[in-house]
């Protein structure tokens, strides 16, 4: 059996195993033991399930792939370290040649990790966007049972949120005001100016103490 392997061409990253239609093992590459069950065992006539117990339950498809009604198997991704400092994953491939099967083993251990890194980086944004999300539920239900009059502006000027009670009291659909100019209610936005100056929302200004006349849509102020 030492001239089966030979006759495939197996880059020297991967490791391999020789196994009959009985599934013992009849043939091993020299560094394959440490992705087995039992790394330290001789493992030659042994059961393949034994050292690779994901195989229990293939058995079926096994020996399609030995008669040829399958081309091959593949499990990707099988853990091989319980400790999480030093993981180690392979890739296991199964086809057939010459009335046996070839077990094809490749370290998978840095793709794995990356996929476990892209995936947790994937739930920390989707934690941190149902965290926004129930922020901005929770702060609109503050907004929306205000009794006072709230409208919220860009520093141009532009408004961006408004309450019940202001959309009442100046008599428009929520519609009507949102992304139109304060100077829709105010008349004009002059008392923004000083905002409007600085040039950057991030920066502000004291408004305090200001009094603006506003009017409703039907022209009531």
């Amino acid at each position: 059996m030492k001239t089966i392997i030979g006759k495939i061409l197996v880059p020297h990253y991967i490791e391999y195993l020789v196994v009959a239609d009985d599934l013992l093992i009849l043939e091993t590459s020299s560094g394959f033991q440490r992705y087995a069950e039992s790394p330290n065992e001789v493992v030659i006539g042994k059961d393949i399930r034994i050292e690779f117990p994901e195989l229990i339950g293939t058995e079926d498809i096994l020996i399609d792939i030995l008669e040829g009604r399958q081309k091959s198997l593949e499990l990707p991704g099988i853990g091989r370290s319980i400790e999480p400092r030093c993981p180690l994953y392979i890739d296991l491939h199964i086809t057939s040649f010459e009335n046996v099967l070839i077990v094809l083993l490749e370290n998978a251990t840095k793709r794995m990790v990356l996929e476990q890194k892209l995936v947790q980086k994937n739930n920390e944004k989707d934690i941190l966007l149902k965290s926004l999300y129930s922020y901005q539920n929770y702060l609109n239900q503050v907004i929306t049972s205000m009794k006072d009059v709230l409208l919220v502006t860009t520093h141009l000027g532009y408004i961006i949120t408004v309450n019940q009670s202001a959309l009442d009291l100046f008599e428009y659909s929520r519609e009507e005001l949102i992304d139109q100019s304060i100077s829709i209610i105010t008349g004009d936005n002059i008392f923004l100016a000083p905002v409007q100056q600085l040039g950057f929302p991030s920066q502000t200004t004291s408004l305090q103490d200001n009094s603006v006349i506003c009017q409703t849509k039907t022209g009531k102020t």
